[in-house]
């Protein structure tokens, strides 16, 4: 067996190094960590470390499981955020270890900044200490090993995730459980399997993309192994295949149970799909692990931005993966003087694939498109459809490449004889990697304190729900993602959230057809004619009417507008149409909010109608709906009577449908809609409904599912439909109601990545 492939190492002296320099190892870690976060020592216990927009959204999640747990409450939704469908935390990331983290800490110190804190310091030198103790098996040098640990946790990718994603940075279960996997396919026991399995369990603890990462080197190990048996690797994997079962009868159920709440999500329709065009986009270049940032202090000495050129300022967070000049150089003289280390060939072979992974899913030149081995994945296991930036296997990159380096310093120093010189150039090395790789100055934020509005409605109102305008979907904004930790503190319900993970139901049924969405504020013509306007699909609406239809059947009893400096300073304009609008129901207003309440507006004089369930958000160059089987419509109707008549602006998919209209089981019409480009108006006779607001039944013959992603009602939507349907107006029987071309003509397409 070659020398490199090192199967099994005397394990007396790990245990003897864990025993006597972990403590100290980790206390260089917490220096560290506190140096490259400067100046949030200073303010620890006030700011959080990063941004605010994620941690914001982290804090919620980990008082949602305290909560959950003091309360004796099910975890899986929490109705009170984006109400009224429910926030299931399928859509969040997980946070399990930061939230056992995080919720012994916040019973006894109740300060959630600085508990958040120190669960951020811990992800962060724990990243550290476990690369150091992969690096330790590998080198088994001390001062080597502690350097690898301290690359690792400087790395780009860990110094700009640090700033945002506390689970991404959570990263030491990784080369722990690559430690325990090597230990057990070298020479499988019952207690190696059980340390592999519960170490697995530990990375999916930490973050669910490591989940489907890890896979990746685990089983570049079972491939290097039988490589380097030779003619005897067949008899070896068939020895081997026995417990790498129980590994996965092991692992499967727990994996399970630790993502429950992510099946169950999936399972009831919440989560949509992964953008395979977020997933090609969000690619980390080769060159972008040996090119500086513009955030490093070295880019300065660059001729120009690279990142810049090749466009990558706008994904530099996630894309970035500058491996620091020292690491290079480190890992350059371990390929070129061939230095040994346990398993060196694995090593090597991990570091090529996952840089090669961290490329993306496809190359382009000029106008071929070449699928790379992440677009492969993708495309033929599912675990790998569930992931949305394959760049962010520049994380393990960092960890693999600091141990190579460390076998590169480690050389180095072994060929020098005087030990002073030998320490002057560690500390020299350690140094100038620290200042090549830490970016200054490092992000805090400080939490803005909750608006008195929410105390002063909840007081009088308990059962008070509230709609935060401006409004945002469900998939991110830094409004929500605070509203959502105010929530937390308040309790009462809201349609804010930041999941991340966008909850489909939730923005196909209040979010797309909102007259507060940030999408029609944005329109400069919105709200031009507040008495003959469009909002979604709906033309020739009242404001007033629509808005009333819409909070009522939504169950949203107040509205808070946020006027303050840095929230909504993009809609000037638009909100002061909406302020002067509404001005009528206020109630409450100070310099940060102005709160109106829907008792106070007027209800519609004219017939009005709102898209309910069943209508999915679709584009086809202008803004369509998509509507399944089974779909409803609320509609207001001032006066019992006199007639009225709904119009539909729509085309069959594929084929021909009969639509009906039913009120309680009542047919009201019947249509049979053609496939048709360019959409046909559809209207019913004049139909007498009751006073007040009736919820319509649109019932199709059928529905079906698309072939391909150009038939979609969106790219993450491959759910099967009936129609798409591009405008909808209904106005008493005596009014002309056909849907006006300039009312449902074609509008941009909004930032998905908001």
């Amino acid at each position: 067996m070659p020398a490199d492939s090192a199967p099994e190492i005397n394990q007396a002296p790990a245990v003897a190094l864990l025993i006597k320099d972990l403590a100290l190892v980790w206390a260089f870690y917490i220096a560290c960590a506190l140096i490259l976060s400067y100046p949030l020592i200073k303010t620890f216990s006030t700011t959080l470390a990063g941004s605010l927009i994620d941690p914001l959204q982290h804090l919620w999640i980990m008082r949602w499981y305290r909560s959950c747990l003091l309360e004796w409450r099910s975890p899986v939704i929490c109705p009170e955020l984006q109400y009224p469908v429910g926030a299931p935390l399928g859509n969040f990331s997980p946070l399990h270890l930061q939230a056992i983290l995080f919720i012994p800490l916040s019973l006894v110190l109740r300060n959630d900044v600085l508990c958040f804190n120190l669960v951020w310091l811990f992800a962060m030198t724990t990243t550290g200490l476990g690369t150091f103790l992969l690096a330790w098996q590998a080198v088994r040098d001390k001062p080597c090993a502690a350097f690898a640990g301290m690359l690792a946790m400087l790395s780009t990718p860990m110094m700009l995730h640090c700033r945002s994603h506390l689970e991404l940075i959570t990263l030491g279960g990784f080369p722990l459980f690559l430690v325990g996997w090597m230990r057990f396919v070298d020479r499988p026991t019952r207690g190696r399997l059980v340390v592999s399995a519960g170490l697995y369990v530990l990375v999916a603890l930490c973050a669910a993309y490591y989940v489907v990462f890890a896979m990746v080197p685990a089983a570049l190990y079972v491939v290097w192994k039988l490589m380097n048996e030779g003619r005897n690797g067949p008899r070896w994997l068939v020895s081997r295949m026995f417990w790498l079962t129980g590994f996965g009868v092991l692992a499967l159920p727990a994996l399970a149970l630790v993502f429950g709440n992510h099946i169950w999500a999936s399972a009831n329709g919440y989560a949509s799909q992964r953008s395979l065009t977020e997933f090609n986009a969000y690619s980390a270049a080769p060159w972008t692990f040996i090119i500086p940032t513009p955030m490093h202090r070295i880019d300065q000495f660059m001729p120009a931005n690279v990142y810049a050129a090749a466009g990558y300022s706008l994904g530099m967070g996630e894309r970035s993966s500058y491996l620091g000049v020292i690491t290079i150089l480190l890992i350059h003289q371990a390929a070129v003087r061939k230095e040994k280390f346990a398993r060196r060939g694995y090593l090597w072979l991990a570091l090529v694939a996952m840089v090669v992974l961290a490329w993306g899913g496809v190359l382009k030149l000029g106008d071929r498109k070449i699928v790379l081995p992440a677009g492969w994945l993708r495309d033929h296991f599912f675990a790998f459809r569930m992931l949305r930036v394959p760049a962010r296997f520049n994380l393990f990159v960092g960890v693999v490449a600091a141990v190579i380096a460390a076998a590169g310093l480690k050389g180095i120093l072994a060929r020098i004889s005087q030990r002073p010189v030998r320490v002057v150039l560690y500390g020299s090395v350690v140094a100038l990697s620290m200042v090549d790789l830490l970016i200054f100055p490092f992000s805090t934020g400080k939490i803005p304190e909750m608006p008195a509005c929410y105390r002063t409605i909840l007081d009088r109102d308990p059962q008070a729900s509230f709609v935060e305008v401006p409004q945002y979907p469900s998939s991110g904004s830094f409004l929500y993602s605070l509203t959502s930790y105010w929530q937390s503190i308040h309790r009462g319900r809201t349609n804010a959230g930041y999941s991340g993970n966008g909850n489909t139901p939730m923005d196909n049924l209040v979010s797309w057809n909102s007259p507060f969405s940030y999408f029609f504020l944005e329109d400069p013509n919105y709200l031009a004619d507040p008495e003959w306007t469009s909002i979604d699909v709906v033309g020739g609406v009242s404001f007033h009417d629509y808005t009333w239809l819409y909070l009522h059947q939504n169950k949203y009893r107040y509205v808070v507008l946020h006027q303050w400096k840095g929230y909504a300073d993009g809609y000037p304009e638009k909100l002061s149409r909406v302020k002067a609008l509404m001005s009528h129901a206020k109630i409450f207003e100070d310099a940060r909010t102005i709160v109106y309440d829907r008792a106070k507006l007027t209800p519609p004089t004219r017939p009005v109608v709102v898209s309910a369930e069943g209508w999915r958000e679709s584009y086809l160059a202008r803004r369509i709906r998509a509507v399944g089987k089974t779909s409803s419509l609320a509609v207001y109707n001032p006066n019992a009577s006199r007639p009225v008549s709904l119009a539909l602006n729509a085309s069959a998919f594929r084929s021909s449908r009969t639509a009906r209209l039913l009120l309680e089981g009542r047919e009201l019409a019947s249509w049979t809609i053609v496939p048709d480009r360019e959409f046909r108006t559809y209207r019913t006779p004049p139909l007498m409904l009751p006073a007040g607001v009736s919820l319509l039944t649109l019932d199709c013959d059928g529905e079906e599912t698309p072939w391909n992603s150009h038939e979609f009602a969106l790219e993450t939507d491959s759910a099967p439909y009936s129609l798409k349907v591009a405008g909808l107006t209904i106005s008493s029987e005596s009014v002309p109601s056909d849907p006006p071309t300039r009312q449902i003509a074609a509008q941009p397409k909004p930032n998905r990545l908001r």
